[in-house]
């Protein structure tokens, strides 16, 4: 467990500061979390089309560290997933003023982050990855690496199944 007092101090360290170089881990996670969904978007088309079978990507396992990385099916809408573009871009806007405005935009076609993933991809330790057999990420904390910037929000727009979703990524909360 994690002592109650101590809660704040353990979200900073695991958010803020376990990156000796923020912006260049920020930037390696994100376009690894980009990567990695347009992999499981290839996998999924794979699997929900009968080219290949769930057990030849995932592993299956049981308990609470291991429900939300289960291959779930009707997480896809095969209607919805992009199979013409597969590429990950990288927009970079140097903007006026001082401080934190400069902007980056990490953009993939991927699955899209939507149902119970967009309030677990914020969760310190959750993860979808743990029982991918090609082992990509695991360990749920990739997606809050923007954090270690020192910037006070960083905004996440995703497209899951034709639905857009948009949120504000703060420290101690996320505002949808």
């Amino acid at each position: 467990r994690i002592n109650k007092g101590a809660e704040r101090m353990v979200f900073d360290i695991l958010q803020s500061t376990q990156y000796s170089n923020p912006i260049p881990s920020t930037i390696r996670e994100l376009v690894s979390n980009a990567c990695d969904s347009q992999r499981e978007k290839e996998i999924a088309i794979e699997i929900l089309t009968g080219v290949k079978q769930e057990e030849d990507y995932y592993i299956r396992r049981e308990g609470d560290q291991y429900s939300d990385s289960n291959f779930n099916p009707n997480y896809y809408d095969l209607n919805c997933l992009n199979t013409e573009n597969n590429d990950v871009v990288i927009k970079y806007y140097r903007n006026e003023g001082v401080g934190y405005c400069d902007t980056i935009e990490i953009i993939d076609h991927g699955v899209g982050i939507g149902a119970n993933r967009l309030e677990g991809i914020l969760e310190l330790g959750f993860s979808t990855k743990r029982n991918t057999s090609q082992n990509f990420g695991a360990f749920g904390l990739g997606a809050k690496v923007a954090l270690s910037t020192g910037v006070d929000f960083y905004t996440i727009e995703t497209i899951h199944n034709g639905k857009r979703f948009k949120c504000n990524c703060y420290p101690y909360k996320t505002d949808f």
